[in-house]
């Protein structure tokens, strides 16, 4: 998240808070991605909805952009009313390096960006 601002908000809003990945040039990565909200023993501060593909860079063409919720897999360990974790598993994710290879190679060509959407709770901790 660096170089984003850091997402605020207020009770029972949510925000989508980006993620931006990097895959190397001729790597192949089995990836999975995890989001654990913050919790107590049995409340969870913050809910997660949903996740999102924004951005995929010019290598990556087996990010497809825009919603993945039909692979997200929810879990509810804390309160059977509330999301506090998201899986999502992307498989082999694989980087050729067409751009490197061409030579017009840019840092964003190998970066994806990953939103994920909170809502935040209405309840102290």
């Amino acid at each position: 998240m660096m170089g984003e601002p850091t997402p605020t908000g207020t009770m029972r809003s949510t925000i989508w808070v980006p993620f931006t990945i990097t895959i190397p040039p001729f790597y192949t990565y089995n990836l999975t991605l995890e989001f654990i909200m913050p919790s107590s023993s049995d409340r969870v501060a913050v809910d997660v909805l949903r996740i999102r593909i924004s951005y995929r860079g010019r290598n990556l063409l087996c990010f497809a952009e825009g919603d993945l919720n039909d692979t997200v897999i929810y879990d509810q360990d804390i309160h059977p009313l509330q999301n506090d974790r998201l899986t999502l598993p992307l498989g082999y994710v694989y980087n050729p390096g067409f751009t490197q290879t061409r030579g017009d190679h840019m840092e964003s060509d190998d970066q994806v960006k990953v939103e994920v959407q909170l809502l935040y709770t209405d309840h102290p901790m």
